[in-house]
């Protein structure tokens, strides 16, 4: 891989981090990018035989070496408000113009779900829903699933002609067809030839539902499972069989619609706890809300990575994932006010799952997930130089504390480790084929590691910190499962409050000490 020293310009070198734009169409900037290196700085795309309109981007990360980034972001919020990119830092509009906006925004996609049929591919296999009645309920769940399927679709076709005889009326306006972003459009207008060989790309990554139980019955056998009362158990159990009923064989959206609700604990916890020192109430929280928000910014990045891949590009999508966080958000604000121990409990079983999913999906597509690139919030986030909020995140020693405290976050977090795992395994060759978001390499590869490090702080006084690669979409969703990981451990440490006070202060001598060190 090519270094920042290897890279010149007109007699200037690349020595910080960030992105380097190329238009794939100039043979001279080619040729300015590489020079004085013989080879290439990065393979050959499908693109680079054309002349297309779009750029692509090399990311350069702390240690200066270039990373080459999906040059397709096919996000529903794609460019604007995303981090590393347009308006990124910006402060927000009047909450009006916004509403105002987004209500457009999200009313012109409503009506294009409904005219284009989006949800045709949507139905979910009957044997989502029969795994969980039972043997004896397959019946049952197969013609229940008809009737739904069928139901589903006389709904669409209704609301469809209902839209189009408001638009004749010129009760609605005149329904145009979405726009291709100017950054991924060919020269006919449309999405150009690479992204659509992205776009197939992605769409071959699978996730099996079942492999992804047995993944987390086998991780139970060997660890445990969370300690945790039925209702705490109960919501946990209805979100995981509403992912697997409502994104059979949508591996991406799954992803995205589980980090939309995952970061929604750590922002609950950190409001009760801001909650309680300015009422005076509790005063010791500082330094745990400080590793909450390392938590929420690191699940942050998680759910931009999936954006970039297309996660929240479907309308019913959202409507889900964002009616479930604001819910969740609530139920946990309450569950925290009277028990933290139960509403860590459900975090650790989310983050659980979410790593056992995250470990099955590298598994299943690992060539083809190491084959394409990072967005550039991954390599961002896992290689750049200020990891402050990641070493936060590793925070918890080997020690198992299986209490009701964080009860209800453990479960949630188990049962997210366990799908990531799962969907890694059954796409290992896959991903490894597809570059990564540039979200991804932002997070992953930037000089900023003030957030990163911090994400760390329970990892144990023995165990380095991280330094994870992010060249291909393998090494993200690596790099995913093993931060939910990690985010399991914190909520472990979490239900002692001695526990999570010990490991705060070991934390804090392992950097005085390497501070020290490095004088």
């Amino acid at each position: 891989m090519r270094t920042a020293q290897q890279l010149t310009c007109s007699g200037q070198r690349y020595q910080r981090t960030g992105l380097i734009t190329r238009s794939i169409k100039r043979a001279s900037v080619i040729k300015c990018v590489a020079t004085p290196v013989s080879q290439p700085a990065r393979q050959t795309l499908a693109t680079d035989s054309q002349e297309p309109t779009d750029n692509c981007r090399f990311f350069v990360d702390r240690d200066g070496e270039m990373i080459r980034i999906m040059c397709c972001d096919y996000g529903f919020r794609a460019g604007a408000g995303r981090l590393y990119q347009d308006k990124y830092g910006e402060v927000p509009d009047n909450v009006l113009v916004m509403a105002g906006d987004n209500f457009q925004h999200e009313l012109s996609a409503l009506r294009r779900s409904v005219r284009y049929n989006e949800y045709a591919a949507l139905e979910a296999p009957p044997n989502a829903l029969a795994r969980v009645a039972g043997s004896a309920g397959k019946v049952l769940v197969s013609g229940l699933s008809r009737v739904a399927g069928s139901a589903g679709k006389v709904l669409v076709s209704g609301l469809s002609r209902v839209d189009s005889w408001l638009e004749a009326r010129g009760l609605l306006g005149q329904l145009q067809p979405a726009e291709v972003p100017a950054d991924v459009q060919g020269e006919d207008g449309q999405l150009n030839e690479e992204c659509q060989e992205i776009r197939a790309q992605l769409r071959q990554l699978k996730l099996n539902d079942a492999e992804v139980w047995a993944r987390e019955e086998r991780r139970k056998k060997e660890s445990g499972d969370v300690d945790a009362p039925w209702f705490i158990k109960a919501p946990f159990w209805l979100l995981c069989v509403m992912l697997d009923v409502c994104f059979a064989n949508r591996p991406i959206q799954r992803f995205w619609v589980l980090e939309t609700v995952a970061r929604i604990p750590y922002f609950a916890y950190i409001s009760i706890l801001h909650l309680y020192e300015s009422l005076g109430f509790w005063r010791a929280g500082a330094e745990l809300r400080k590793v909450h928000f390392a938590e929420e910014w690191n699940e942050l990045h998680h759910l931009q990575i999936m954006e970039s891949l297309g996660g929240d590009q479907l309308w019913f999508d959202r409507f889900i994932a964002q009616h479930a966080a604001l819910l969740y958000y609530w139920v946990l604000i309450v569950i925290y006010l009277f028990s933290p121990k139960l509403a860590y409990a459900f975090s650790e079983l989310v983050e659980l799952h979410a790593a056992d999913t995250y470990e099955q999906f590298v598994e299943s597509n690992q060539e083809a997930l190491a084959a394409l690139p990072p967005p550039l919030v991954a390599a961002a986030y896992y290689r750049n130089e200020d990891l402050y909020m990641v070493g936060d995140l590793y925070m918890v020693s080997k020690r198992r504390v299986p209490k009701l405290a964080y009860a209800f976050s453990e479960l949630v977090e188990l049962h997210a480790a366990d799908t990531y795992e799962q969907f890694v395994e059954s796409h290992q060759e896959a991903l490894a084929a597809l570059p990564p978001p540039l979200v991804a390499a932002a997070y992953y590869r930037n000089e900023d590691l003030y957030m990163f490090d911090e994400l760390q702080t329970c990892s144990g006084d023995d165990a380095p910190l991280r330094r994870p690669p992010c060249s291909s979409l393998l090494d993200v969703f690596n790099n995913i499962r093993d931060d939910e990981v990690e985010h399991v451990k914190t909520m472990h440490a979490c239900q002692d409050t001695k526990l999570i006070a010990e490991q705060l202060a070991g934390r804090r001598k392992k950097l005085a000490a390497e501070g020290l060190s490095s004088e």
